[in-house]
């Protein structure tokens, strides 16, 4: 079990809870108490926080921050949630999301060239990043015959030894000497490069899943849909909650203990499907009966 990460979260009960399971994980006698000695905080204080709806002053956040061992940035994080939290309206939760949003995200992670075409070329086959995390697992075989027979669904050897050959290329992979190596990537591009690559991908991919999704036994798949009337003002939320939930579930796989794995494509689309609607107040009351 992987401490969780701060910046993942909207929602800082959320994170409080999550970061006390951690704890709890690690040592079965961690408690609200100890927790409590540690920020030099009442032990109810924290269970006031979290269950009874009560917003922590600054201060207390304060004392919290140096309980858990947030860094300063963490901890202006974290007051930004609580700030989120408590927003009266939308415009106000819209101001604070963009504030989460630039503020630097902390954390280590090395960062390939500045070059679209990575971006691009890693994303034209659906089955590229799929081989690139399956070699993050001991049981990897960098044999194009292995890899035709693993991956779901099916793909040639010959597109399973261009997929090899592509990610070595792209240096996201190393294969040298026998050993296999994992280079990080967080590519740093142009939005427009990025949503077009990212579209051809969905466009690629789902359709792949879904055609043998009859194939794949239920416990083993999970698929959710909805539609939503979703004001226009809270999009840049609504992609940064599916942003914080995506970057939860991959800590959750970080998980070395796991005797068995399998690699899962995660896929959300959130795509208007109906022109803007505008509510008018006048012309509503306009045509409202008079009694």
């Amino acid at each position: 079990m992987t401490p969780p990460r701060l910046t993942h979260y909207l929602d800082f009960r959320r994170y409080l809870k999550d970061w006390l399971a951690y704890k709890k994980h690690i040592d079965p006698s961690y408690s609200h108490g100890v927790f409590g000695k540690a920020s030099g905080l009442a032990r109810s204080t924290l269970h006031n926080v979290l269950y009874d709806g009560r917003t922590p002053k600054p201060e207390t956040l304060d004392k919290f921050a140096r309980a858990i061992g947030l860094c300063p940035s963490e901890r202006m994080h974290l007051g930004l949630l609580v700030e989120l939290n408590t927003a009266s309206s939308i415009e106000q939760r819209r101001q604070i999301v963009r504030k989460i949003t630039e503020q630097p995200q902390t954390g280590h992670s090395e960062w390939i060239e500045d070059r679209p075409d990575v971006f691009e070329i890693y994303l034209s086959r659906w089955y590229y990043p799929v081989v690139r995390e399956l070699a993050r697992h001991p049981s990897f075989r960098a044999d194009p015959r292995w890899l035709a027979r693993t991956l779901v669904p099916a793909v040639t050897e010959e597109e399973a030894a261009e997929a090899l050959q592509t990610l070595q290329d792209l240096s996201l992979l190393d294969l040298r000497d026998g050993k296999v190596e994992v280079r990080s990537l967080r590519v740093q591009t142009r939005p427009d490069t990025e949503a077009r690559a990212s579209a051809e991908f969905h466009k690629r991919m789902v359709p792949a899943i879904l055609d043998r999704m009859e194939d794949v036994p239920a416990e083993l798949r999970h698929l959710m849909a909805t539609v939503v009337s979703l004001p226009t003002e809270l999009l840049p939320e609504v992609k940064l909650r599916i942003v914080r939930l995506i970057q939860q579930i991959s800590d959750l796989a970080d998980d070395p203990a796991a005797e068995e794995r399998r690699a899962y494509q995660l896929a959300v689309q959130l795509i208007p499907v109906s022109r803007a609607l505008v509510f008018n107040r006048a012309s509503r009351s306009e045509e409202t009966p008079k009694a």
